[in-house]
């Protein structure tokens, strides 16, 4: 009894060894990898947030003939701006100027102001601030150009800052870029963002009024400083799929080099979800997509 009590035990004890020891691994492959991963899907979806409310303000200017317009409490379109959009709450105030420049459009360039006062879409994400939208002409039209820049502009307490561009080339396609991009979080962390992209408008082109069912493909790459103060760099290698009406990109995959290391990030095969994978050396992880990054331990 004893022999086999002694040898039960030391079953039990080697597949608790080999348990932690699998457990350490996955510990330390998917932690500084995924943390990053996780991050760069946060200022993926970041600055995805200022396309889709700028498109959604330039589809709510196509509509009323870029007359000034609000929503929030007591306004007569609730719902995002659009009807049969989300539900909203908060306020969203947009007021629009000409100014000085040329355009071969009449009436243009002009200047819109948007001030979000805890805007939130459904159950999206918080905006608070300002932004601005230079335009040359209307959005949906070849050749036009719209540059955005922000004023103490928050999305879920995080400051965001730069200069975005975004470039109609056909009607189809955008050249999206971004200037002096920085998202500081809450914990005084920050990231850095340059970036080129082009975004091909495929799904959503009939209904010019209306962006929730817009799907958009993205190709191209950004580069900057991470949470660590490490340099990183980022290319699309198959298309990302952005649907409006999803907060998270639903499809793509990115190649990720961060310093010296070389991960892939892989969004999935199209459901609206915060699901993703991450490969290292040929071993992959699936992790979680929060909408704010792990809080850094304190020194």
């Amino acid at each position: 009894m004893k022999t086999k009590s002694f040898a039960g035990l030391l079953v039990a004890g080697l597949a608790l060894f080999l348990a932690m020891n699998a457990c350490q691994k996955e510990t330390d492959f998917s932690e500084p990898m995924a943390r990053l991963a996780e991050e760069e899907a946060i200022a993926e979806a970041t600055y995805a947030e200022v396309t889709k409310e700028v498109e959604t303000v330039s589809a709510i200017m196509h509509q009323n003939n870029y007359q000034g317009h609000h929503n929030g409490p007591g306004a007569a379109n609730g719902q995002g701006g659009e009807p049969g959009g989300p539900e909203v709450s908060g306020e969203r105030i947009i007021t629009l100027e000409q100014v000085e420049g040329e355009s071969e459009y009449e009436g243009f360039p002009k200047l819109i102001t948007v001030e979000f006062i805890e805007w939130q879409v459904g159950s999206g994400r918080l905006l608070d601030g300002i932004v601005y939208i230079w335009t040359d002409g209307p959005a949906r039209l070849p050749n036009t150009t719209r540059i955005i820049t922000f004023e103490d502009f928050t999305i879920n307490g995080n400051l965001i800052e730069g200069v975005k561009t975004i470039s109609n080339t056909d009607g189809i396609n955008f050249l999206i870029t971004l200037e002096g991009g920085k998202i500081t979080f809450e914990d005084g962390t920050f990231i850095t963002r340059e970036m080129e992209r082009n975004r091909e408008w495929i799904a959503g082109i009939d209904t010019p009024g209306f962006v929730w069912d817009d799907e958009f493909l993205i190709t191209g790459f950004c580069s900057g400083i991470n949470r660590d103060g490490v340099e990183y760099s980022h290319t699309i290698v198959e298309p990302l799929l952005r649907i409006m009406s999803c907060r998270w990109i639903v499809a793509g995959t990115v190649e990720m080099l961060t310093g010296d290391n070389l991960a892939i990030l892989d969004y999935g095969d199209g459901e609206c979800d915060n699901s993703a994978t991450i490969t290292v050396d040929g071993e992959t992880t699936e992790i979680t997509l929060p909408q704010q990054p792990r809080p850094r331990p304190r020194p």
